[in-house]
């Protein structure tokens, strides 16, 4: 039976530039909000299920939307964007250079202090696909961060970790995708 999956990514935060928030529970631009919730709502299926990472920034949206189409929304911790660890809550600058250079030359495999590398992430994510197509039999939406939402396009798409970098997710971005 196929199925579409709405992919969506939270609106834009509200955080001074260069900020690393991964795991970091940031507030979003409400002036951004607004508009995209007026432009989103629309476009949501009724009656669906929702999922949702737990950080604010996604469950609001996720609430908001679910609430406009008549459903609820079951919040999914393994939906959460990579963890940057001691990087949390610093800006890029703040970054030892050659520590974050040794972490970016692959971030496939290395993690930053006390994070997670982007396969760990990989396999979270896509356990968390499975059973969500599994327990879900009709059209759903799934509100996330860049991260996840990057690494289950390359999943749909039977495209390798590695086109990671080709990726991309704009602020309030929603992709549609056929789920079998």
């Amino acid at each position: 039976m196929n199925r579409t999956a709405y992919l969506l990514r939270h609106t834009e935060v509200d955080t001074p530039k260069g900020t690393i928030y991964g795991h970091l529970d940031v507030p979003l631009l409400e002036e951004a909000y607004r508009l995209s919730l007026f432009r989103l709502l629309p476009e949501m299926p009724r009656g669906v299920s929702f999922f949702s990472s737990p950080l604010s920034r996604c469950a609001r949206l996720a609430n908001d939307l679910a609430k406009g189409a008549a459903s609820v929304v079951v919040v999914e911790p393994r939906l959460r964007e990579l963890s940057f660890g001691a990087w949390e809550g610093r800006t890029w600058g703040a970054i030892d250079r050659a520590e974050s250079e040794h972490w970016s030359a692959n971030v496939y495999d290395r993690a930053p202090p006390e994070g997670e590398s982007l396969r760990t992430v990989e396999q979270r994510v896509l356990a968390a696909w499975g059973e969500m197509v599994a327990a879900t039999e009709s059209d759903f939406v799934l509100v996330a961060h860049a991260g996840p939402l990057r690494i289950l396009q390359l999943h749909l798409e039977a495209r390798p970790l590695t086109d990671w970098p080709k990726t991309k997710w704009e602020f309030g971005e929603c992709k549609r995708f056929a789920v079998a």
